[in-house]
């Protein structure tokens, strides 16, 4: 695929694995980015959110997890075993937010994604956020990583980070290419202040000698109505469409509110 240009000096790019019904931080990161790379040609890892997420159940916290082979290839190659779970994911679903007040006017679209024959975990996952991106207008432009670059040659974090927005965007074509891993503050334990084990330097420094910068976000997650009870203390950390389907046509505008859009 050609590679991506955008019309700016200076762009924003955010990396990401794909991950069944993924958070409002999540999309968040979406919003504040030029350029969005669900980073499907990482090795996937079980039990992440790469294919499960939890939804709020007859008053209780409960898995919903897409089942996948076995195997640790990457996450693009995994492969969904079983459709009619995904069927049961729908109806649980429905049962969920059947009163909640905008459920019925984004049903169908959802409905349509899950009675789809999905082969693989990946792109159903990056259809579920890519339909959310569309509904709520989140103007950023998606990409998959295994449509530019797929053979990682053994590179590590910051390398394989470093390659994989090369082999995406024209670095020279930019005044400022600024890579957000996360929110603000960036943990001392976080991978991108240690040590490269490629070589002497911090895996920061790996990217900034290419002319690529680090900034992070503010994030602090929502309350918003939601269609469990009014006794019933606000649920955070639900997957997007528990604020889609709860607020409707304000969802963009309280996924703005979770920061004040500056980076640091």
């Amino acid at each position: 695929m050609n590679k991506i240009n955008i019309n700016k000096k200076s762009i924003i790019i955010s990396v990401h694995q794909p991950g069944y019904h993924r958070y409002i931080g999540y999309f968040y990161k979406l919003w504040l980015s030029d350029i969005f790379i669900s980073f499907d040609t990482v090795q996937y890892v079980a039990r992440e959110y790469q294919s499960r997420q939890q939804f709020f159940i007859d008053n209780k916290l409960k898995w919903l997890s897409v089942p996948t082979n076995s195997g640790r290839e990457e996450i693009y190659k995994k492969l969904i075993v079983s459709k009619e779970t995904l069927i049961n994911h729908w109806l649980i679903i429905k049962y969920i937010y059947r009163n909640a007040p905008y459920f019925n006017l984004y049903q169908e679209q959802f409905s349509s994604i899950y009675h789809k024959n999905w082969t693989y975990l990946a792109d159903f996952c990056d259809e579920i956020t890519k339909t959310i991106v569309d509904i709520i207008g989140i103007n950023m432009v998606f990409v998959r990583a295994r449509d530019f670059f797929i053979n990682n040659n053994g590179s590590k974090k910051a390398q394989l980070i470093k390659d994989t927005l090369k082999s995406v965007i024209e670095i020279n074509n930019y005044n400022n290419i600024i890579y957000v891993p996360r929110a603000y503050p960036v943990p001392k334990n976080h991978y991108l202040n240690k040590k490269s084990t490629e070589s002497n330097l911090l895996e920061r420094q790996i990217l900034e000698n290419s002319g690529i910068k680090i900034k992070s976000y503010i994030f602090k997650h929502p309350i918003y109505n939601q269609c469990f009870g009014r006794n019933h203390a606000f649920i955070p950390n639900l997957g997007m469409i528990d604020l889609l389907f709860n607020e409707g046509s304000n969802s963009l505008k309280i996924l703005k509110s979770c920061g004040n859009g500056i980076l640091y």
